[in-house]
């Protein structure tokens, strides 16, 4: 995408879906734990053990919030990246809000997906509304989400199972994280590990396993190196991944509210486009348009 952030290209495009769309137009429920794989680990001892308590934890985990932050590669760019969100299961929620800078630009999007119904906001006075269903459709999906959809798909439970795959993780000590005790966990693995700490999975888990793999392969990582720090209750508190790879990847996720959910709010009407009664195709047509395609 040139020169211009993903998410700066994704305001100007959705203020031309706005204008387009004036003018034009008039998922099964899943424990946390099936999106967050926490493989069977190569590693034996204490450390491994506990480590393997913590990503049980996780898997029965219904609901939490969280915050992303550090540096990646994005599309070329070194982009710092500063997300926030909270994920439920049962009901089936996600709030997304997503800070990425780069090259001396900035962008702001939020995404709240809930039930049947989509919102994607892009700093304006609108939020845009899409039927989720449409989302299955990779294409719609990619376009509807302005090409952020790794970023808003996220998963960062998924992320924390990784350690799990190291074969030499480590205990280093007791470390305070956001005013709780935990204990400092510490691995290495190659990404060859961590595909094959994916197999005997549910289809699905392995599927998000793999795009998450295939991200790092793109950015030319070669092996992560993990820290985990998990409280007195076996509970993932604080987790760091960094790279051995061409370009910077530090990126440090802090889980909170454990099972705490909290219900998703919907966008006052009034400052929603809504293009739920558009079909796939109508709605596809449309963002190819105003995304210049």
């Amino acid at each position: 995408m040139s020169h211009r952030t993903r998410p700066a290209a994704a305001l100007a495009v959705a203020a031309v879906v706005l204008t387009t769309t004036t003018a034009c137009a008039a998922g099964s429920s899943r424990r946390a734990g099936d999106m967050a794989p926490s493989g069977t680990g190569q590693a034996a001892g204490p450390a491994a053990a506990a480590v393997a308590r913590a990503m049980a934890k996780t898997d029965k985990l219904n609901s939490f919030a969280y915050t992303m932050r550090g540096r990646e590669p994005g599309d070329g760019i070194a982009e710092t990246v500063d997300t926030d969100g909270s994920l439920s299961v049962s009901p089936r929620t996600l709030r997304m809000r997503v800070n990425v800078a780069a090259d001396g630009d900035a962008g702001r999007m939020e995404l709240r997906k809930g039930g049947d119904a989509t919102f994607l906001w892009g700093g304006g006075k609108h939020w845009l509304k899409y039927k989720t269903a449409m989302l299955a459709d990779e294409q719609v999906r990619h376009q509807a989400l302005f090409g952020l959809e790794n970023e808003f798909e996220r998963n960062p439970a998924e992320e924390t199972g990784q350690l799990a795959a190291a074969p030499d993780i480590a205990r280093n000590g007791t470390e305070t994280v956001g005013g709780t005790t935990t204990v400092h966990y510490s691995g290495t693995a190659t990404l060859d590990q961590l595909r094959r700490a994916l197999l005997g999975k549910p289809r699905e888990a392995q599927l998000r396993g793999l795009r998450l793999i295939n991200r790092y392969t793109a950015w030319g990582v070669r092996s992560l190196n993990m820290d985990l720090w998990v409280d007195g209750q076996d509970r993932v508190r604080q987790f760091r991944t960094r790279a051995d790879a061409d370009r910077p990847l530090d990126m440090t996720t802090v889980i909170t509210r454990h099972d705490e959910p909290a219900p998703l709010q919907a966008p006052p009407t009034d400052r929603t486009e809504d293009l739920s009664d558009l079909t796939a195709i109508e709605l596809s047509k449309i963002l190819k348009q105003a995304q210049g395609g």
